[in-house]
């Protein structure tokens, strides 16, 4: 069951070299369903930086922007989306499934492109940038719902011949050169994986590139994909992401184009979820209906959890003009006195990405099972001459004080490192860890992997307002785990050692007998031997 009211929820504080500035836009639709967005009335709302904003269960972003432009004015143009994914023009399935090479697996969807626009969208073939790309991601659900990860990503397919065909609406058909308003242009599985595949690091999917114009803008010719010609460039997923029981498992597909305006890059993107075969994965891939268009698949995520007293919630997050971010969060408790944060951080078209994520974490909250992960690059996708992109896991740390005291995870900026493992554009990354707290609105901020390159005085950094772990009050779960792990073990012995002596008030307070003194002593050894072994 779908809410009834639809809220994306944009706010970014920029920082820059010449100060703070702040941009904001809230964007609500009462009694939206998914297939609206052409006839949604969109409000405009000026909103404050870190203001509260909706956590109300089932809060959905508003991914479908189509409409805004012609409301403010703008000029009509065209507007792709996705309206089928594993379907043919015969509405026959359509997947790929190639098998298995080593431990990686490999596999492409059919897809059908809809212009819901107002204008024609060039669809030019050849040596001509002047056409659509499309990406075509996997997704995993744990079978506990607690994670949604990323676990495969495809090169980029370059669209030639629309095809003019029906099932958009009222299709005003064209030459293939261009695909008309209304109209829908399928492609097949086979030719997904076998022809035009081409790397997305090319592409800028909202901005210019080397002077280009427009979104979607790249490089022709552009270099092909290298490695084994079964599993190349193709969507690959490592074989050990498809064995886990009870997981689900979702089918993204995501449309660039270079002749849409803004506010109509945000609902190229649709998901299915899907069941996959079993080993060695050349069975059928089986769709699991409806296909939920105008959406990325993070939200199926959230729709999981529709209804929970924890739900997912997803925030959109604009950086000016240089594309979309969506963070989801969930927050649960274990019964113990201990809390699970789980971050997924998508990035659906900013060039600029992201090389680092902040959580605001109070003094003396004590943060155990840190967690990252990444989807890892492949076929020489990396700068020519380079191999892949660096897949080296974002390292974690706990570090400042008092009010100022962050867990982060970072990867080196694109000046250090242009190979890096930053979050690009079309990908997912997830970050986690358990504290000893309760969750409250807490400040996440992202960092930029290209920094200014976006112009003089582009942010480097992005502030929202998400959930994070509340200041202590006390209660440390079980007392002296002070690493979350059920047992008091070494570790803890070792930890408490290490706080001998007087300590600052709030801080080492899981490591304290009651009551508290602020200083670790014979006392407090005592007691955490005498409470040596499980909780």
């Amino acid at each position: 069951m779908r809410t009834n009211k639809i809220v994306s929820t944009v706010v970014v504080l920029a920082l820059s070299a010449g100060g703070v500035s702040v941009s904001g836009i809230g964007l609500a639709s009462d009694d939206l369903s998914a297939n609206d967005s052409k006839t949604a009335k969109v409000n405009l709302e000026s909103q404050s930086p870190l203001a509260a904003e909706d956590h109300a269960q089932g809060s959905k972003d508003l991914s479908h922007d189509a409409g805004i432009r012609t409301a403010m004015g703008g000029p009509p143009l065209g507007d792709i989306s996705v309206s089928r994914i594993g379907y043919n023009s015969t509405s026959s399935i359509s997947y790929s499934e190639y098998g298995v090479v080593g431990d990686i697996a490999a596999f492409t969807a059919a897809t059908t492109a809809c212009n819901v626009g107002t204008e024609t969208l060039e669809w030019f073939s050849g040596s001509s940038a002047r056409h659509p790309l499309r990406t075509q991601n996997m997704y995993r659900l744990s079978a506990d719902g607690e994670r949604f990860e990323m676990i495969g990503m495809n090169w980029v397919t370059h669209a030639f011949c629309a095809l003019s065909e029906t099932g958009c609406g009222s299709c005003q058909p064209t030459n293939c050169s261009t695909l008309g308003i209304g109209c829908a242009s399928s492609n097949t599985a086979s030719r997904a994986g076998s022809t035009n595949l081409g790397p997305r690091r090319d592409i800028n999917p909202v901005g210019t590139r080397f002077g280009g114009v427009g979104p979607g803008t790249h490089d022709h010719p552009y270099l092909l994909p290298t490695g084994n010609s079964v599993i190349k460039g193709r969507l690959q997923v490592n074989v050990n992401d498809l064995s886990i029981p009870g997981a689900e498992y979702y089918f993204e597909i995501h449309y660039v184009t270079h002749d849409e305006d803004l506010s109509d890059r945000y609902n190229n993107a649709s998901w299915m979820h899907v069941n996959m075969p079993p080993s060695p994965y050349t069975g059928n891939i089986i769709n699991v209906l409806p296909i939920h268009q105008f959406e990325v698949a993070l939200n199926a995520w959230q729709e999981e959890w529709e209804g929970s007293d924890t739900p997912v919630i997803i925030k959109a997050i604009d950086d000016f003009d240089q594309g979309r971010f969506h963070l989801g969060w969930r927050v649960s408790a274990n019964g113990a006195g201990i809390w699970h944060y789980e971050y997924a951080l998508h990035n659906m078209n900013s060039h600029l990405g992201a090389s680092r994520f902040e959580v605001l974490i109070p003094e003396g909250v004590v943060v155990a099972q840190v967690g990252f992960h990444d989807v890892f690059y492949h076929s020489g996708d990396g700068h020519p001459g380079e191999g892949n992109f660096d897949g080296t896991d974002w390292e974690a740390e706990d570090t400042g004080s008092g009010g100022n005291r962050r867990l982060s995870w970072s990867t080196p900026v694109f000046d250090e490192n242009p190979n890096g493992n930053a979050l690009r554009w079309g990908s997912t990354y997830n970050f986690r860890f358990d504290a000893n707290t309760a969750p409250q609105d807490a400040e996440i901020t992202l960092v930029q992997y290209r920094g200014s390159v976006g112009g003089p005085g582009r942010p480097d950094s992005l502030w929202i307002t998400a959930q994070g772990p509340s200041p202590l009050t006390g209660a440390c779960g079980c007392p002296f785990d002070s690493d979350l792990s059920g047992d008091i073990d070494a570790f803890d012995l070792a930890h408490l050692l290490g706080c001998w002596g007087p300590v600052e008030p709030g801080t080492c307070e899981c490591l304290q007998a009651e009551p508290t003194d602020d200083v670790i002593d014979a006392r407090d050894l005592a007691s955490l031997l005498g409470a040596w072994g499980p909780c």
